[in-house]
């Protein structure tokens, strides 16, 4: 007998404040069996991902770096597997020095 798990968060997106041309990481950390695939977006109208300087790193998590004014806005992480979904958000604030 095969036992599935949907996915669950660990630990979740946390709102950032960073500075124009700094750096911010959200998490990403889940669990469940099959294993869920993660998929960061952007939350919508709130443009597009800043490819080029978005990473998605080992552990899952979302790295935005040379962070810029039109950053600023909600991103969400999305954990699937094939017996469920979960979405967790966070929301980056950026400051102009």
């Amino acid at each position: 007998m095969q036992i599935t798990v949907k996915p669950f968060l660990i630990r979740g997106p946390q709102d950032a404040v960073t500075l124009a041309g700094g750096s911010v990481e959200f998490q990403c950390r889940v669990g469940g069996d099959p294993l869920p695939d993660v998929l960061w977006r952007r939350t919508a109208g709130g443009g597009n991902m800043p490819l080029g300087r978005v990473h998605m790193l080992e552990d899952r998590s979302l790295r935005v770096e040379a962070v810029i004014p039109e950053d600023e806005g909600e991103y969400s992480c999305e954990a699937d597997n094939a017996v469920g979904t979960i979405t967790a958000s966070a929301t980056l604030t950026v400051h102009c020095k």
